[in-house]
């Protein structure tokens, strides 16, 4: 199972972007006057993307989860964390400026959406660091 903070999540949400990262970011080298090539990585303090994601046919969550997961999204700067199903833990706050927080399509179009209804999701989340 995966946790974020309280809210419970299927262990089979697959994290899209875990290989997809590495913690150095250098800007488009440059020249100097001299022609001396001007190179400037650095090794960034948290970030990391960490966005996981359900399929048509697996790791649904109910609207109730969508709902509690929202009200978390809600809280500018919250600061929780996630517990992946192999035990790994992170710092993470949503991610906002990458195509919103959380997105979830119910699984089967109804109305009105009852507390049970199952929805395909994707939750977009970064690591930072609180020490």
């Amino acid at each position: 199972m995966i946790t974020l903070d309280t809210i419970e999540l299927p262990e089979e949400l697959y994290w899209q972007d875990e290989t997809a990262w590495v913690p150095v970011q250098q800007p488009e080298p440059a020249r100097s006057l001299d022609g001396s090539l001007l190179v400037e990585p650095a090794t960034m303090q948290g970030g990391r993307p960490i966005t996981l994601v359900g399929g048509e046919d697996s790791a649904w969550v109910s609207y109730a989860t969508v709902k509690a997961l929202l009200a978390y999204a809600s809280v500018a700067g919250k600061v929780m964390t996630l517990t992946l199903g192999d035990g790994r833990e992170f710092d993470v706050m949503f991610r906002y400026h990458d195509g919103g927080p959380v997105s979830a399509t119910p699984l089967f179009d109804s109305l009105p959406l009852a507390d049970d209804d199952e929805f395909i999701l994707t939750l977009r989340l970064m690591e930072v660091i609180t020490s």
